[in-house]
């Protein structure tokens, strides 16, 4: 990746709609250069979206630590963790998930109570997210 590559990505970081003329005219270098280098991209950018100021809606945020049934055998405790990991990211009121070692952690949105059950795993901590520095991209 060259430094090019970097500055594109920032720009779109900012506005993923943001079209390849204004790309070319906010970097001063040629459309085609830009069509190129957005080809060489094609593996770093995963999607182009939008981000979603969840608060604006009326919803609390909520960082949330699942711990993963653990078994005898350790491929079936894999298993588990994935099992965990897909149905937190099937929910409509999880923005994100993670693993983290044993853990499995999820950013859940609610507009009351947070209430989540995942078969599998137990809740272990909970916390509001208060404030937030950045944002959330939706899957």
């Amino acid at each position: 990746m060259i430094n090019r590559d970097i500055e594109i990505i920032e720009l779109l970081k900012n506005d993923g709609r943001m079209s390849v003329t204004d790309i070319s005219k906010g970097l001063d270098i040629p459309d085609t250069t830009i069509h190129y280098r957005l080809k060489k991209l094609k593996k770093v950018i995963e999607k182009y979206t939008i981000s979603i100021n969840y608060e604006a809606m009326g919803y609390r945020l909520f960082f949330v630590e699942f711990l993963p049934e653990k078994y005898t055998l350790d491929f079936i405790t894999e298993k588990n963790i994935e099992a965990v990991c897909s149905n937190l990211r099937k929910r409509n009121d999880v923005i994100f998930v993670g693993l983290f070692d044993s853990s499995v952690f999820a950013v859940v949105k609610a507009k009351g109570k947070m209430e989540i059950e995942i078969p599998g795993a137990k809740m272990v901590k909970n916390f509001e997210i208060r404030r937030r520095f950045g944002n959330f991209v939706e899957p």
